[in-house]
């Protein structure tokens, strides 16, 4: 998948320029949403995952396998306090 990049001018001066790279391959956005379970993903890194997300069949599949684990370990950990409570 090519790579996309949006670069614009910062500041009065437009004497910076930031560049932003927006369409990522599976692999860079799998470890993205892994990062998001532990910190907070910046704006671009949310667009690039957006954007990846409705084009890919791949990875919204894996999100959804997380998110799934997710919640079972969730219940596991419930249940597993439970039965130590008794």
């Amino acid at each position: 998948m090519p790579s996309i990049e949006l670069v614009w001018r910062h500041g009065a001066g437009g004497c910076r320029r930031k560049i932003l790279k927006v369409m990522r391959n599976c692999r860079e956005i799998t470890a993205l949403v892994l990062q998001a379970e532990d910190r907070k993903l910046g704006p671009a890194e949310r667009v690039s995952v957006r954007l990846h997300m409705m084009i890919c069949q791949a990875c919204p599949r894996f999100l959804r396998q997380l998110q799934l684990m997710r919640r079972a370990s969730t219940q596991w950990r419930n249940y597993s306090a439970e039965q130590h409570e008794d």
